[in-house]
């Protein structure tokens, strides 16, 4: 199954497939657990179409046995801006999956707490809350803000446009994979696309952003 392949080798498996959470899963889990917190996460079967273009699906049940992670986009009755969910690293297994919501101009940051053994994933509404988050306190190990996957604006032609970035744990390290989307109200209509880092001088598109655990130098994609 490609979610399994997803679990067992993050970096092959993004290069030649694209993932992203379906739709129709999302609305449940914002409304069962709104700020965030367990869930399953399995495979909407795909279409023909869909396989043979190598898209694939992700469905969030939220249940306080779920070995996967949720955190959402802008919690209610927050007013901060920020979504997060925190995970004690006893409570880290490999082939989890960390998801959030699709990111289309947002910042998504994880910190790691040393003296609680916990990581801390942030979804940063607009980019805008890197100072609050640093306040929070906890050892910076990713911060990927929008120059970091957007596509440059002349290649954007349709909208909306949504970059799905996920965590899986394996190996000891947490791997960051991405997949990019035009939608449409039919998928014949949706163009799907690899993610552009255009925080260097050399934009490049690519699917798959690294690793990094509590020893790794932090993977840091700003805007310029």
């Amino acid at each position: 199954m490609p979610l399994d392949n997803l679990r067992n080798n993050p970096r092959g498996e993004i290069e030649r497939s694209y993932y992203f959470l379906d739709g129709l899963s999302l609305g449940p889990t914002r409304a069962a657990i709104p700020y965030g917190g367990n869930v399953r996460i399995t495979e909407r079967p795909p279409t023909p179409l869909e396989r043979g273009y190598g898209w694939y699906f992700l469905r969030m049940q939220p249940t306080p046995l779920g070995r996967d992670r949720y955190f959402p986009y802008n919690p209610p009755n927050t007013y901060t801006g920020l979504g997060y969910v925190e995970i004690p690293h006893n409570e880290i297994s490999e082939g989890m999956i960390v998801a959030t919501d699709a990111l289309s101009g947002c910042a998504i940051e994880v910190r790691y707490d040393r003296a609680n053994r916990r990581y801390t994933f942030y979804h940063d509404r607009d980019g805008a809350n890197a100072l609050a988050i640093a306040r929070r306190g906890g050892q910076q190990c990713l911060r990927i803000e929008s120059d970091g996957y957007f596509p440059p604006a002349e290649d954007i032609v349709q909208y909306p446009c949504a970059i799905a970035i996920l965590f899986i744990r394996k190996y000891g390290v947490w791997h960051v994979v991405a997949s990019g989307g035009w939608w449409r109200r039919s998928l014949e209509l949706c163009q799907v696309f690899a993610p552009c880092d255009v925080t260097s001088s050399t934009p490049r598109r690519r699917r798959y952003y690294g690793f990094f655990n509590s020893r790794t130098a932090p993977i840091l994609l700003l805007n310029r």
